[in-house]
């Protein structure tokens, strides 16, 4: 997902605009766009800025591990959980998780499944 996808995910998730985002950094918002629409240009120094505005790690910006690529919705999801399971205990928050793995990886060979009988 391109860093600017992810940006406007992590807003989405955070209920902000990508307009807030930018007036929090105290840039115009036409700048802003302009610099995360550059790709691979994109300055180390606003990508931490955005990632300590955002609470997030640098990595959950700009991983992309082809190998593990979700649709839009999955991910939006998976996220949102962690999010509400940040304020319960390790161990509650442990087998939410374990629990939703084991179904994401049953719903995935499902899915795969149906891809190689076509």
């Amino acid at each position: 997902m391109a860093l600017k996808d992810q940006i406007k995910r992590e807003c989405r998730i955070r209920n902000i605009t990508q307009t807030e985002l930018a007036e929090e950094l105290d840039m115009k918002p036409s700048n802003f766009n302009n610099q995360i629409n550059r790709h691979d240009t994109v300055q180390l120094g606003l990508i931490k800025k955005i990632c300590q505005k955002l609470s997030i790690s640098v990595g959950m910006l700009v991983d992309e591990n082809d190998d593990q690529l979700q649709t839009e919705d999955e991910q939006m999801i998976l996220d949102q959980l962690k999010i509400i399971l940040e304020g319960g205990d390790e161990d509650t928050v442990d087998l939410i998780v374990g629990k939703i793995a084991r179904e994401y990886v049953r719903v995935t060979a499902k899915k795969d499944d149906f891809r190689n009988s076509i």
